[in-house]
């Protein structure tokens, strides 16, 4: 019976806040803000992108140079979306972060995308991923998986 209540103030709390709480991970100059995807749109879906915030407290730049996660194949860092010339999103080496500046990972700019899926994304799953930065070195998060609209 305590445990039931506990779960419930637990809700109460969660519910009272908003909604889910944002999370976000600190690590030498850079703070990682509610690493996030959308849930798979159909069962075999081969790729996902996933969305961030992150901030660059430090002095200096920084750069994301990869990714990688035992739910895909491959992860590839894009571009902020479809070239004039081609209708298609760039791949990119890295993302720049200016020092003491926030660069958001969102579906209208540079974000990371997961190819070869190993299994779908379902609503509510955490998952890991690593983030592999010039100076902060390798930076684990959970990735949240949102309902999809």
């Amino acid at each position: 019976m305590a445990r039931l209540a506990n779960i419930v103030a637990g809700c109460a709390v969660l519910l009272s806040a908003g909604g889910v709480a944002a999370h976000e991970i600190r690590q030498k100059n850079l703070e990682i803000i509610h690493p996030w995807t959308a849930a798979s749109s159909e069962p075999a879906a081969p790729d996902a992108a996933i969305y961030m915030k992150i901030r660059n407290r430090g002095k200096g730049p920084d750069r994301l140079l990869s990714a990688s996660s035992a739910r895909a194949a491959s992860m590839e860092l894009q571009s902020s979306g479809a070239t004039e010339n081609t209708g298609e999103n760039q791949a990119k080496d890295s993302i720049e972060l200016k020092p003491g500046a926030e660069m958001a990972m969102k579906p209208t700019g540079p974000r990371l995308v997961m190819h070869g899926l190993v299994k779908p994304l379902y609503a509510y799953d955490i998952f890991q991923v690593s983030l592999l930065f010039e100076k902060a070195g390798r930076i684990d998060v959970e990735v949240m998986v949102e309902e999809a609209d």
